[in-house]
């Protein structure tokens, strides 16, 4: 029972994780993410609540460069907006702070959490501190002379968010699925790797999305296929040093992540190909199938993201499918680990 209630405390945070996600996706689509321009832990919990504490706010905000280069002459209803979508994201993090820390109490207490394992829990807050922190620190670098984030430190937030849910996500199936069980799903080495090669490629792919989102990079083609009429446009190579265009170039960023995405798509066939092989595929079948739904899904987004110049509620579709995505390939990750798996010759 009490192996059960870790699980769902586990399955909570990373729920609650990626709903954070997204929503850091709207803040970011909607150009909220820049309007607390202070981070206080505890002051921060109530926003303004009178005209004269917003008047106030809005004075504050006005100091930096995304009202003076971008937003000057917003009213202060259209700074209210942004401001509450901004809040919503901050305190959703303090909720999963608390969802985090309050059931650690109660278990470690209880001796609900071996000795053994106690370290993993606790590096799992350590993580969520440590997200907290990278936020502020991506918000800050909007603050200073452009009003836009750094798009490096955009993909790093982006990723210790996805680490975070991988690792509450790998703990509660641990906890959830006991010896007996976890022993009759033995799959090949070659599934687990073949597996464990998507997951990587998968990441690679979330973290090209984070610098297109970062260098606002979604728009600077809307066509499909070609790009500026060409194949592999002359402007993805105009930045010197000429590596300097992986990082820094918005049309080599956005090319990068427009033909990776098939590459995903080429080993995901490949990967439901093995996996329908294995003789225990009916024990993955449906993250198998949920996943290749969820990868044609995915690319078609993505292609009609481009097509209508990336609108705010097909982009966040966008980035909310590739977290599910990222979700299944985990579970199935799980399911085929090594330590569950056999050698074929």
């Amino acid at each position: 029972m009490d192996n059960k209630k870790v699980a769902r405390w586990m399955f909570w945070l990373a729920g609650l994780a990626a709903v954070m996600v997204v929503l850091g996706g709207l803040v970011r689509l909607t150009q909220s993410g820049l309007s607390m321009t202070d981070w206080d832990v505890l002051m921060g919990i109530v926003p303004p609540m009178t005209e004269q504490g917003w008047q106030q706010e809005f004075e504050q905000y006005k100091q930096f460069p995304e009202y003076k280069l971008v937003n000057r002459g917003m009213e202060l209803s259209e700074f209210k907006f942004i401001f509450y979508m901004e809040y919503l994201h901050r305190m959703l993090g303090r909720v999963i702070g608390l969802v985090y820390f309050i059931p650690l109490v109660i278990f470690w207490r209880r001796g609900t959490i071996p000795r053994e394992q106690r370290p993993a829990f606790l590096g799992i807050g350590v993580l969520l501190l440590f997200q907290g922190l990278f936020g502020w620190y991506m918000v800050k670098s909007g603050l200073v002379d452009r009003p836009h984030v750094s798009h490096f430190r955009l993909t790093g937030h982006l990723l210790l968010a996805m680490a975070f849910i991988a690792a509450t996500l790998w703990m509660g199936m641990r906890w959830l699925y006991d010896q007996a069980e976890s022993a009759e799903r033995v799959f090949s080495a070659q599934a687990a790797k073949a597996t464990r090669i998507f997951l990587w490629i998968l990441i690679g792919q979330v973290a090209l999305g984070g610098l297109v989102a970062g260098l606002k990079a979604g728009a600077v083609s809307p066509t499909f296929p070609l790009m500026h009429g060409t194949w592999i446009p002359p402007l993805a190579w105009s930045f010197e040093p000429w590596y300097m265009n992986f990082f820094e170039n918005p049309v080599m960023v956005h090319f990068l992540h427009r033909w990776n995405a098939f590459v995903v798509l080429f080993f995901a066939f490949y990967l439901v190909r093995l996996l329908y092989r294995e003789q225990h595929f009916e024990l993955i079948k449906m993250p198998v199938i949920v996943l290749s739904v969820l990868i044609n899904l995915q690319l078609l987004l993505g292609i009609f993201t481009v097509l209508m110049k990336v609108p705010v509620a097909l982009a966040s579709l966008h980035q909310a499918v590739a977290l599910l995505l990222f979700v299944f390939t985990i579970i199935l990750r799980y399911s085929v680990r090594a330590e569950n798996t056999v050698s074929v010759k």
